[in-house]
């Protein structure tokens, strides 16, 4: 942010938490009544949509920077637990849902780290170009993939389609290459006109202000692409929750129990594909700030609730990582039992009888065995209730 201090003293301050600092803030210029200073706290979610062009300073902007580092670093955290959980077994990672979840929880990780680090290396123009290219590219990545769990919300639960032949490829192929798209024109418009797109100067000074877009491309290479994602996906929000209340229409409407059940169901699907973005185009005017406020705080947050509710909440995923855990701890004592045994002096028989061998292989064959239907008949004939099992 630059500010226009009219002193006349050649001294720059600005008043955080109750005292006067200088922390932060690069002397710019001087003129013959003011001094133009730069501040470097621009790290916060409010810089991303910012519809009304406005940037906040002093406690505003302190505030906000804390929820976003706050935020931004919890989600980081959980988004690696979520990819490391969902990926580290084929039988969970095989699922076309997790497959997408890691998608998605890829490229929010990546935003998210780019957004804490970018904005403020305003010093050198190439690094400023890098990171903004950089933000911008991972949000649009994440905004499609959050399409792409809306669609695959919409095949499973409203049109219950069972044909995914190559369906994450094409989930894939759309993230990645329309973001691309996106940048490479945003990119060749940069280059090509005077005004540069992907560097936020003031108008004034031509100091660089953030490494973001500037407004103009903001409103046509960023803003555009995330409202028309969001329009789709609350349609397909509509649609879901419809199907998802029908299906419990069996209990009571004064059923506490099944009232939260819906409740949750709202906020895992709308968390899934993010619309809660919405909330940025509603920062203007007065009440920019606290509307700013409760969209950092729900963004930057936002792997923290991927994380619960597609990770740890989820009954298939900690089942296999406690029975992984559990078969491990029970194979290591078992290997110390049998050691003590043999260590022992007992006698032990030469050789094994057919009957005995027989016995002894039959009952972890079956239960392999009845293992593996189970899970082939759940991902065959598991309609909307067990896709989503903890919507």
């Amino acid at each position: 942010t630059v500010f226009n201090f009219s002193f006349k003293k050649q001294w720059y301050q600005r008043r955080v938490r109750g005292s006067w600092s200088s922390e932060g803030m690069t002397f710019v210029n001087k003129t013959e009544n003011s001094i133009i200073c730069q501040s470097s706290h621009l790290t916060n979610f409010a810089i991303l949509i910012n519809p009304s062009n406005k940037y906040f300073s002093g406690a505003e902007e302190l505030t906000l920077q804390i929820i976003t580092i706050a935020g931004c670093t919890l989600s980081i955290i959980g988004l690696l637990a979520t990819i490391i959980g969902l990926a580290v077994f084929k039988q969970i990672r095989s699922v076309l849902t997790n497959r997408v979840h890691i998608g998605l929880s890829t490229s929010l990780l990546f935003a998210y780290i780019f957004l804490l680090i970018g904005p403020d290396l305003v010093a050198d123009k190439g690094v400023c170009y890098f990171f903004s290219i950089l933000i911008h590219f991972c949000f649009l990545c994440a905004f499609c993939w959050m399409l792409c769990e809306a669609i695959n919300l919409y095949l499973r639960l409203v049109v219950v389609f069972d044909s995914y032949s190559k369906m994450f490829l094409k989930f894939s192929v759309f993230s990645l290459v329309t973001p691309l798209v996106i940048v490479l024109i945003t990119v060749i418009i940069e280059f090509a006109g005077e005004n540069g797109a992907y560097i936020v100067e003031n108008e004034a000074s031509g100091v660089r202000v953030v490494c973001w877009l500037d407004y103009q491309a903001r409103m046509a290479a960023f803003l555009l692409p995330l409202l028309l994602i969001l329009c789709a996906n609350f349609v397909v929000f509509i649609m879901v929750m419809r199907v998802l209340f029908a299906s419990k229409k069996s209990a009571t409407a004064t059923n506490k129990t099944h009232w939260l059940a819906r409740l949750r169901s709202a906020v895992a699907v709308s968390t899934l594909i993010g619309l809660s973005w919405v909330l940025g185009f509603f920062a203007i005017g007065e009440a920019s700030f606290a509307i700013n406020v409760i969209f950092a705080a729900c963004n930057s947050l936002q792997g923290v609730l991927i994380c619960y509710l597609y990770c740890f909440a989820k009954n298939d995923v900690m089942t296999k990582w406690r029975s992984t855990i559990q078969s491990s701890f029970g194979k290591s004592s078992k290997d110390t039992s049998g050691l003590s045994t043999s260590n022992s002096g007992a006698p032990k028989p030469r050789f094994n009888t057919g009957a005995h061998t027989t016995k002894s292989t039959s009952v972890p064959l079956s239960s392999k065995v009845n293992t593996s239907v189970r899970v082939s008949n759940t991902e065959k004939n598991g309609k909307y209730a067990n896709v989503y099992s903890n919507i």
